[in-house]
């Protein structure tokens, strides 16, 4: 693998020559202006502000505007945070895709949660108590439903494939006739707009949460407006 670091004086030229490079390799193209810029936007007061997510979001905008595809791994547990990606997809033209991952064994969520260890320092974990008492804003637009149980690779393998068998439909496309059944019960299912969303308040630490039904008819997942 490449890390290939640039260096110089504003004005120089260096942020094109650097983005072509990374078009040519190919290889992913991260800016430093860019997330200092959205860090210096939001940390005005510092307390319960959005400034991860619009990191990823403005980093996340020059790499899909580089022709690369994006995955983004976050809570986005309230419709404000999941609108700034319906609106980043309508500013590049990308397709959009919402995947919900839930563990319907409580017994496996907490074991999974408290068996962590950071990533990075001063990275810190929530509680047991933090997430089953964290509110969750049901999703306004399909989604594709994962029960993360079993082998996570089966998993993103059996994801994978459903975008890839039907990707007009699940990227955004509606077609109707196109009809996407539902998957193994084990396996990726598309869901209609959510009623609800996972428990909140104390809930048992063992059990099985009941899956939602999913969707039989053609479904799309929404592009940005």
């Amino acid at each position: 693998m490449e890390l290939m670091v640039f260096a110089g004086l504003p004005g120089t030229g260096k942020t094109s020559l650097a983005r072509r490079l990374a078009e040519l390799m190919p290889a992913t193209f991260l800016r430093v202006d860019t997330i200092e810029a959205a860090i210096s936007t939001v940390l005005q007061p510092f307390s319960h502000n959005p400034v991860g997510y619009v990191a990823a979001e403005w980093v996340g905008e020059e790499q899909l505007r580089s022709g690369r595809d994006v995955v983004i791994d976050a809570v986005n547990d309230v419709h404000i945070a999941r609108q700034g990606w319906i609106e980043l997809a309508a500013r590049t033209g990308a397709r959009l895709t919402f995947v919900e991952v839930v563990c319907s064994d409580l017994g496996e969520h907490r074991r999974r949660l408290e068996s962590r260890t950071p990533d990075w320092p001063g990275q810190g974990d929530p509680t047991w108590y933090d997430v089953v008492s964290r509110a969750w804003e049901p999703f306004g637009v399909p989604r594709l439903l994962v029960d993360n149980l079993g082998d996570p690779e089966q998993h993103a393998q059996q994801l994978h494939g459903l975008l890839t068998a039907h990707p007009d439909q699940v990227l955004g496309v509606l077609d109707p006739n196109i009809d996407v059944g539902p998957t193994p019960a084990d396996g990726p299912q598309l869901m209609a707009p959510a009623t609800s969303g996972p428990p909140v308040g104390p809930v048992p630490t063992t059990g099985r949460v009941p899956r939602a039904e999913p969707v039989t008819g053609p479904v799309g997942v929404r592009r940005g407006p």
